[in-house]
């Protein structure tokens, strides 16, 4: 990602709206091209059409979660940055 603030491509990956969409808009207002997707299925079309910078992405995900997305992303774009994200408090334990 450039070092000049407010420039590069970020994804925001999270199946909550209200949060993907104001993070997506706080971005953009700091002149960051900016996309969001709802779901990983939806984040892999949007690399593959678009390969941005950085990809925050929330780690609980419906169907594939986030880090699993994460090593997908990884493999195949190794250049883009990857910020993992919770809301969730037991986000870390596995049952």
């Amino acid at each position: 990602m450039p070092a000049i603030a407010g420039s590069g491509k970020i994804l925001i990956v999270d199946d909550e709206v209200k949060v993907s969409d104001t993070l997506a808009l706080i971005l953009s207002a700091l002149g960051y091209d900016t996309r969001v997707a709802y779901s990983a299925e939806k984040a892999l079309e949007t690399f593959a059409e678009w390969a941005p910078d950085l990809a925050i992405v929330d780690v609980m995900l419906p169907e594939m979660n986030g880090i699993d997305l994460a090593i997908v992303l990884k493999a195949n774009y190794p250049a883009c940055r990857l910020v993992l994200f919770s809301g969730q408090p037991d986000a870390s334990r596995s049952e």
